[in-house]
């Protein structure tokens, strides 16, 4: 909320990631594709704008691992983001959340001869 107004924001990203994965820890750079729409309305004026972006970022990611398996991974990370754009016009953001693959496959059974 902004005085005698609203302001909203919605961004989507397309990321591709290129990471080293460690014991308890996994680090990952992303570059891709962001798209973003602000929009703001005047109540004062009874006035609307609405802008929409395009651009190019970059994301670096930190992912603490929890439970990591041949085929399950669970981790809690913080990834900071931001479009390639002129500083004006550029869009930053900073997430936290839970990175979770599930799997419904089984351990593999290990090599054994026959008797």
């Amino acid at each position: 909320v902004i005085n005698d107004g609203e302001m909203k924001m919605s961004r989507l990203n397309f990321n591709y990631g290129f990471g080293k994965t460690y014991e308890r820890v996994k680090l990952s750079v992303s570059p891709g594709l962001c798209f973003t729409s602000v929009g703001y309305v005047n109540y004062a004026t009874n006035k609307s704008y609405i802008e929409s972006r395009f651009a190019p970022s970059i994301a670096l990611q930190a992912d603490l691992i929890i439970i990591k398996s041949e085929y399950q991974y669970l981790a809690v990370f913080v990834e900071g983001s931001a479009m390639l754009a002129k500083p004006s016009r550029a869009v930053h953001q900073l997430t936290v959340g839970i990175s979770w693959k599930p799997t419904f496959r089984k351990k593999e059974p290990d090599v054994t001869m026959p008797q």
